[in-house]
């Protein structure tokens, strides 16, 4: 089964869960197609209003029929519904605005990874014309226009299940390359469309040449005041995906090269903006864009755990989860004194593993508590690399951490969270993210330890313990034959 299908059954799953009816497309009865609702409204968050549905209707993607009671947008698995649940609802509050009321959509700017600036408008379906003498231009996704600012717009293409299908993505047609002013200054851009065209031999799930004419027009309607925000849906430890991933980080560098504006983002890193800082975690449009696009999302195989290694991680008690924490955390803390003794080092040292094993101690810590307040292994497992919303449910338990509550919620919220979802930090990156300094991480790793400690049944001393049998191993002070005890 692919992973496109995978994606598919589980947003029919969330259908059924929520008693929504589906079956085949709208009108068309006989199709052997399925996962489509009858009322658009139970695909959407708010009803589409009018002016959003004439610019669906007008576009060239076939997301609504003329009439406006079919098309693509009735799929459950679709990516403009998925557009839509996003970005419909900031759309409604800017139209619903009086004039001059200053509405800042500072949140969504932010999950889009972009600044904050007024906003003028935000539209779907955006002919983005390059040449008029085209037949059909390309259409973005969405549009944000800013009132001030480097840029004029947002150019955003967003993508669900399309790059996961198994189809390789199409070249760029060679009539491109001959809007000759459109390429000025974009030396490396023009050699990579070429190279695409008329057939992409460099990338497998990545639609690069449908990237390229957002490029072409965007900049004939804008000159280089745009941004270009590619916006995607990932399924962590899955091969495509991180193939995928590598496709757009390779595009996104020939852009650099030539000045490009241009910001890839995950719609997982969109969601944890908005209910994190920069946003309402108890907001309806929160909630449901967590519990439909977020919950029990498919994982690739590589996530998958088997059978056995789940029985085994069972038996584990809450005392020896909380053990491995506690072994984290000095190994992180040790690592970060021995660089801070080493400043030579310092400045040359990759930082990945520290950030890493600090990670790994918040995560286990957070497990810990958890599973002492009574969770089932299984029910805490589900929740994987997730910090913020381990930690929001060790909250809802009682963890006592009010003195350094909001700077853990900060950290947790911040990109450090995005990058350990995504195991960035386990391999080979180019990182400009500020990331919490090791003495933050440090001492608020230690205050978790300390308030999770009692609940789990901790040794009072445990950490100073072991960090001293650590110095006097390492000295070669220990007597033959000591042993640990587990």
């Amino acid at each position: 089964m692919s992973l496109r299908k995978d994606l598919e059954n589980w947003q029919v799953r969330w259908a059924e869960r929520n008693g929504i009816s589906i079956g085949a497309p709208p009108g068309n009865p006989a199709s052997r197609a399925t996962g489509y609702v009858s009322k658009l409204q139970d695909n959407l968050f708010d009803p589409l209003s009018e002016r959003a549905k004439k610019q669906f209707i007008a576009g060239a993607g076939g997301e609504l029929a003329s009439d406006g009671q079919s098309g693509n947008m009735y799929a459950v698995y679709s990516s403009s519904a998925l557009c839509v649940n996003l970005f419909h609802y900031w759309f409604g509050l800017l139209d619903a605005a009086p004039p001059n009321s200053k509405l800042s959509l500072n949140p969504l700017l932010a999950a889009c990874g972009l600044p904050a600036r007024p906003v003028r408008s935000i539209d779907f379906e955006v002919p983005n014309i390059v040449n008029p003498k085209f037949k059909v231009p390309p259409h973005l996704d969405v549009q944000i226009s800013f009132d001030d600012g480097p840029w004029k717009c947002a150019g955003i293409e967003t993508k669900f299940c399309e790059p996961y299908g198994g189809q390789k993505p199409g070249g760029l047609k060679p009539v491109y390359l001959q809007q000759t002013a459109l390429w000025r200054d974009w030396p490396n851009v023009r050699a990579f469309a070429q190279e695409i065209s008329p057939n992409d031999l460099t990338n497998s799930y990545f639609h690069a040449a449908q990237l390229i004419k957002h490029l072409l027009g965007l900049r004939m309607q804008n000159g280089t005041n745009f941004v270009l925000v590619y916006l995607w849906f990932d399924i962590p430890g899955a091969e495509a995906a991180m193939h995928h991933r590598r496709e757009i980080e390779s595009f996104g560098e020939i852009l650099k090269r030539d000045g490009v504006a241009f910001v890839s983002r995950t719609y997982q890193e969109a969601f944890e903006v908005l209910r994190g800082a920069n946003g309402d975690p108890k907001s309806p449009h929160v909630v449901y864009l967590l519990e439909r696009y977020l919950d029990d999302a498919p994982r690739g195989l590589k996530a998958a755990r088997t059978k056995a290694d789940k029985i085994k991680r069972a038996k584990v008690p809450p005392v020896g989860v909380f053990r491995s924490a506690e072994a984290f955390l000095i190994a992180a803390d040790r690592h970060f004194q021995w660089l801070k003794e080493n400043e030579t080092v310092y400045a040359l040292f990759d930082k990945m593993p520290i950030y890493f094993l600090y990670g790994q101690a918040i995560e286990l810590m957070l497990k810990a508590y958890l599973r002492a307040q009574g969770l089932r292994p299984e029910d805490v497992e589900k929740y994987q690399h997730d910090l913020f919303t381990l930690y929001n449910k060790c909250q809802g338990y009682g963890l006592p951490l009010d003195q350094h509550s909001s700077n853990l919620t900060g950290i947790l919220t911040s990109q450090f969270c995005a990058a350990i979802w995504h195991n960035q930090f386990r391999y080979i990156s180019d990182f400009n993210e500020p990331f919490p300094s090791f003495e933050v991480m440090s001492t608020l790793s230690r205050a978790l330890l300390e308030a999770v400690r009692p609940v789990c049944g901790g040794d009072q001393n445990g950490l100073e313990k072991l960090e001293s049998t650590l110095l006097a191993l390492q000295r070669g002070e220990l007597p033959k034959g000591t042993t640990f005890s587990s």
